[in-house]
């Protein structure tokens, strides 16, 4: 993995703010732009990486936000590539992550900013993330999940998710970037991982809040098995990397899941050979992991076929 560049000499702002886009999602761009376009340009640079978004968000943003630095890949690389663009690219004394979908309260960053000014002992903030009638969503605040928390409280926390952090540069410095063997989820759960085993410490305040905007333009989707399929692939691939100790059994649930749920959308006759991809341990399947995730969301099952085939782990 790389490191992220060093801040850069001379004159710099404050606060540097990145968001990745993908496909239609043009409208919640609009949206997040009009949350950030009244801080100064002082205190506020904005980064969009486009992961080959349609209609190109890129080009809308050079028209209206001239002033926000945009990076356009030629396809849909992922989150963890994506942010790690996004990263190099900024220049601020503070980075913070958001989703497309997301947007910033009145004066939120400020008052983030100035927590961290003033509380060297933390690293970064987690933002309460509220829906669009301003309830507090549930949100993962910590790396185990019996670990007890409260969204009313402000209080330590172990994990901090890519719509929701603010942090000092020095953390991405220390932490690395984002493992760019995970093409979509877990990214932010790895490098949290990560940020904890170094004893980097981020705190959560619920006056911090941000609008996550998820539900605004489509109803929750019905059961997607490429999406399902690359979930499973990112938490075996965590839990080999970062905690052997459960993969068996981790693993040994994801067989039952997968067989269940395959029954379930009469695809029963794809689990021998996407059993095979379960198996992240070994070195052919181990190689391929971002491609088979990448295969699932920017293809189909069909297409994860067709790779298995020309890649030959089937013999795994």
């Amino acid at each position: 993995m790389k490191n992220p560049v060093s801040k850069p000499s001379g004159s710099t702002p404050m606060l540097s703010a990145v968001f990745v886009t993908f496909e239609g999602r043009l409208p919640f761009v609009e949206r997040l732009m009009k949350s950030l376009c009244p801080y100064p340009s002082q205190f506020l640079e904005i980064i969009a990486v486009d992961n080959k978004s349609c209609p190109n968000a890129s080009e809308w943003l050079k028209t209206n936000f001239p002033c926000v630095t945009t990076f356009r890949n030629r396809e849909n690389i992922g989150t963890a590539k994506a942010y790690n663009i996004g990263i190099d690219l900024s220049k601020g004394r503070y980075l913070m992550l958001i989703n497309d979908d997301c947007c910033l309260e009145e004066k939120a960053a400020h008052r983030a900013v100035h927590f961290l000014e003033t509380h060297p002992e933390f690293v970064g903030i987690g933002f309460s993330l509220l829906d669009l009638d301003g309830i507090r969503r549930p949100m993962k605040l910590h790396l185990y999940p019996f670990w007890p928390s409260s969204l009313d409280r402000p209080h330590r926390i172990t994990f901090v998710g890519t719509n929701n952090l603010l942090c000092r540069r020095e953390a991405f410095q220390t932490v690395g970037l984002f493992d760019e063997n995970y093409f979509f989820f877990n990214e932010d759960l790895d490098w949290s991982w990560r940020a904890r085993k170094i004893g980097l410490k981020f705190y959560y305040d619920p006056q911090f809040r941000i609008r996550h905007l998820y539900r605004l333009f489509s109803e929750k989707p019905p059961f997607n098995l490429e999406k399902y399929f690359t979930k499973i692939i990112a938490d075996l691939y965590f839990y080999r990397k970062n905690m052997p100790v459960l993969f068996d059994f981790v693993k040994a649930f994801y067989k039952v899941s997968l067989r269940h749920n395959l029954k379930r959308i009469r695809k029963i006759g794809l689990y021998p050979q996407l059993k095979v991809l379960l198996r992240v341990e070994r070195p052919k399947v181990l190689s391929n992991i971002y491609d088979v995730q990448k295969t699932l969301m920017n293809g189909s099952i069909t297409d994860l076929l067709s790779l298995l085939e020309n890649t030959d782990l089937s013999s795994c």
